[in-house]
């Protein structure tokens, strides 16, 4: 835990999210956008 820490501050260790959305019939995203 302390050395995740000491990553992160130094930026080391970075954390990515990701959002993965089901596609309807036609292939659409269904409305949502790519970023907020």
């Amino acid at each position: 835990m302390a050395g995740s820490r000491l990553g992160f501050e130094s930026n080391v260790v970075q954390l990515h999210q990701v959002l993965a959305v089901k596609l309807n019939a036609k292939g659409g995203d269904g409305g949502l956008p790519l970023r907020p």
